[in-house]
């Protein structure tokens, strides 16, 4: 998940580019104002603009392959297969700011409102219980069984096994974004 994620905050510009080695993904730009459209990699690492299907503003967008992958647009999923981009409905009314697919088949979403969202058996399902008050800012899975998750006030969560936990943080500063590069460390 790490290397086929991307992740944009609301108020800058922030843009990951590998070299493609023949293949293609997708990510977003962001220039301090809503995003308008997608963004696309075509090999020269040329940009092209993608439309998407809805009016707001995407946060996060996790790509599992050049011909598939997830976005996060308000409260709305955006599911990229067969090489355009359709709008999948959200079991929550609260926006969402960031998306972490682990597979074809599983993934995560956080969001305002302590939300975490689950994709499994191809339905996005609302966690009734979370651990937090806190708004959730970004989320990052290592694996099926393991990620972390953090927001506002310092909060970090961490989800092992089949649970998501509070994890002690030496902060009380927002935290905005997760990267993980194995399940023992990581940047927030």
């Amino acid at each position: 998940p790490g290397a086929n994620t991307f992740s944009i905050g609301s108020r800058k510009t922030f843009i990951h580019r590998t070299p493609l080695r023949n293949k293609k993904f997708r990510a977003l730009y962001h220039n301090r104002r809503p995003l308008a459209n997608y963004l696309r990699v075509t090999s020269f690492f040329l940009w092209k603009e993608v439309p998407k299907p809805t009016p707001y503003a995407v946060s996060s967008i996790s790509m599992l392959s050049a011909d598939e992958g997830w976005a996060i647009a308000g409260n709305t999923f955006l599911h990229y297969t067969y090489g355009s981009w359709q709008v999948v409905p959200s079991p929550t009314g609260n926006s969402l700011e960031s998306i972490s697919m682990v597979s074809a088949d599983e993934g995560w979403a956080v969001g305002w409102n302590s939300t975490i969202v689950h994709y499994i058996n191809g339905t996005w399902q609302t966690v009734p219980i979370t651990p937090t008050n806190y708004y959730l800012h970004s989320v990052a899975m290592v694996s099926r069984d393991e990620g972390w998750a953090v927001g506002a006030f310092g909060v970090i969560l961490h989800y092992k096994g089949s649970t998501w936990r509070v994890e002690p943080a030496p902060t009380t500063n927002n935290l905005y974004s997760v990267a993980m590069v194995s399940p023992n460390e990581g940047w927030a």
